[in-house]
């Protein structure tokens, strides 16, 4: 993926385990946010745990998204649901609409572009994209079962569970027939106009986990879903300074 920008890769995982939930995130210019959420009564709170979750999901990203979103370019809040899928949309639904000046809506069936996409992951992936009211609601697809009628505005990447393909973990040359399989399932992908990401990349030292970033960005996988930012974007940040030295203008 010639000339992307570095940010659209950066994945915050686990995001709101973060020492300051969303600020970290986005002083690392990453693209994909991902709090764990909870539906418990009315509410939609954030924690990777139910019993750690105790703030709203307003109070922790949506509040602070609103104030900052002059600031804000593209950007996607990645709602990884843990509590029970249907009982929990309606919940999520209600807590996005009033957030329609910051985050993409519908009006009369037509995507209205805000600074920020809300995406579903978790358990309420892969699922019809939902059109209730004015929320509009990306979803994260599932590898292998992307529906005919797939529209990148609503489903927007694809992901695969690393292990569920692969066993590499960075340690050792990546084979050949695995850099066969990567690149098989970067093209399926892109083939649909569709981002392709993994999770559950092993990153268990800091040089296995910078090998397995390198061969997944060299494959031209678009996505890089991480616990560990600071490292990630350092990367990025000196790939995008290559790409532009490689193509004759200085980096910045």
């Amino acid at each position: 993926m010639q000339g992307r920008r570095s940010w659209m890769a950066a994945w915050s995982h686990n995001d709101e385990d973060r020492r300051r939930p969303l600020l970290d995130a986005l002083e690392h210019g990453c693209a994909w946010i991902e709090p764990d959420v909870w539906v418990v009564g009315d509410q939609v709170l954030v924690g990777h745990d139910r019993r750690d979750a105790r703030h709203t999901l307003a109070e922790l990203y949506l509040d602070p998204l609103r104030a900052r979103a002059a600031d804000l370019t593209r950007l996607y809040l990645v709602l990884d649901v843990k509590s029970e899928p249907e009982a929990s949309l309606p919940a999520i639904e209600r807590a996005l609409s009033a957030y329609d000046d910051v985050l993409t809506h519908v009006v009369d069936d037509v995507v209205v572009r805000r600074p920020v996409t809300a995406l579903l992951s978790g358990t309420l992936a892969n699922r019809s994209p939902v059109r209730a009211g004015s929320v509009h609601l990306a979803y994260d697809g599932r590898l292998g079962l992307v529906p005919p009628e797939a529209d990148p505005a609503w489903m927007p990447l694809v992901s695969a569970h690393w292990r569920d393909h692969f066993w590499w973990s960075g340690f050792g040359p990546l084979l050949p027939r695995d850099h066969a399989r990567l690149t098989r399932f970067v093209d399926e992908a892109h083939d649909r106009g569709l981002l392709l990401r993994f999770w559950g990349v092993p990153e268990w030292t800091r040089g296995s986990r910078r090998r397995l970033w390198e061969a997944l960005l060299d494959a031209g996988v678009d996505v890089i879903t991480t616990d560990h930012l600071t490292a990630l974007t350092a990367l990025l940040e000196q790939r995008e300074g290559h790409q532009e030295v490689s193509r004759g203008r200085p980096s910045s």
